[in-house]
């Protein structure tokens, strides 16, 4: 099985054009005790990547550090576990990660943000209506940080 990657090739200077990315079928590493293989079904592509190409980024969604030339570009994704060796997630859970600009992503526990068992939406047949999923908990994530910035509880954030 090959991972089809897009990686940042070049830093742009001015608009994004499609030769600042690499294209990569890359090799799928192997599981270690505690990996997750995960399949991108939904990739987060967002205004603040932009500042994330540049040497000095600029942005408003951490980390605040550039993408480094070669790497696979970073972004929000929803995923479906295809293998599992965590006993916390197990194939066919969908999660919320960082994973990038890639089909696949393993890693551990650490790299994956939520574990749910998202109801499938009458519409899309067996397929997660993740967009409600996405919507809320990135809400309650910045809501948090919000929270721990002002040192308010995060009740008073939300409500």
């Amino acid at each position: 099985m090959t991972n089809r990657q897009i990686r940042l090739r070049r830093r742009p200077v001015g608009a994004v054009t499609r030769d600042c990315f690499a294209f990569v079928d890359a090799a799928m590493p192997d599981l270690d005790a505690d990996d997750i293989l995960r399949r991108t079904i939904y990739l987060s592509l967002d205004p603040y990547m932009r500042g994330w190409m540049d040497d000095h980024p600029l942005s408003y969604a951490p980390p605040i550090v550039p993408v480094p030339e070669g790497a696979v570009m970073i972004g929000g994704t929803v995923s479906e576990v295809l293998e599992s060796r965590d006993p916390q997630f197990l194939p066919g859970d969908y999660v919320l990660g960082r994973d990038g600009w890639q089909q696949y992503a393993v890693s551990g526990q650490a790299a994956t943000a939520y574990s749910s068992s998202m109801p499938p939406c009458p519409e899309a047949g067996h397929q997660p209506h993740c967009t409600p999923a996405i919507a809320v908990s990135r809400c309650l994530w910045f809501a948090r940080r919000w929270a721990c910035r002002s040192q308010k509880p995060l009740a008073s954030v939300v409500d």
